[in-house]
């Protein structure tokens, strides 16, 4: 009787489990950006320390590089207001953009708002001038003036010595000597005073 050949085993139809490759950290070159990454719209950035080379000698610099940095100068400002109120126990916080405003004030409970004009220069006669307006020459609707009830007072900052004018709303333009100036300085809220009274708000008392 013949015998017969062995069969073959079958082979293996179990796959053999694969080793997981690592990881790779982001920070690892293997990382890629996220798609929107890729897709977002590459936007111009100003060479960095180019505002501090045109206004490390501020005020002493012209005309046109202080339009040209009319931001950072509204900026400083700004911060100006909010020290000299701050400093004084008067809460101030900053307006959401678009609005008519700049700041919002607390004063003894009333809420206050408070739009910021800055000037860094005396005029041509001698004057610190404010133009009061809104809006950008160039745009659809030009300079304008604010709407009536646009803003509840008026602050002009005198940027190079940190001196602030307040003033009731309605003007279209505000001027000040600077022989007045050192008053601002000695009693930063002694215009504010004037100015909450003319709206009708009490003002703050000055220290006996």
């Amino acid at each position: 009787m013949r015998s017969r050949a062995p069969v073959p085993p079958a082979p293996s139809t179990r796959r053999s489990p694969t080793r997981r490759q690592p990881f790779a950290h982001p920070t690892s070159s293997s990382f890629q950006l996220p798609l929107f990454e890729h897709l977002a719209p590459r936007t111009s950035v100003p060479p960095p320390g180019a505002a501090y080379d045109d206004l490390a000698a501020y005020p002493h610099v012209s005309t046109a590089v202080l339009a040209h940095h009319a931001c950072l100068i509204g900026q400083a400002g700004a911060a100006v207001v909010d020290s000299v109120l701050l400093a004084r126990g008067i809460p101030v916080l900053p307006a959401p953009d678009g609005q008519s405003y700049d700041r919002l004030a607390l004063i003894r409970g009333d809420p206050v708002t408070v739009q910021i004009k800055t000037t860094s220069h005396p005029g041509a006669d001698g004057r610190y001038l404010w133009n009061i307006a809104c809006g950008y020459r160039g745009s659809p609707r030009g300079r304008r003036p604010y709407a009536r009830h646009a803003f509840g007072l008026l602050a002009c900052v005198v940027l190079p010595v940190s001196a602030v004018l307040f003033v009731a709303p309605g003007a279209t333009r505000v001027t000040l000597h600077p022989r007045d100036v050192p008053g601002l300085i000695r009693d930063p809220l002694a215009s504010l005073r004037d100015a909450l009274d003319a709206i009708g708000i009490d003002a703050p008392q000055p220290p006996p």
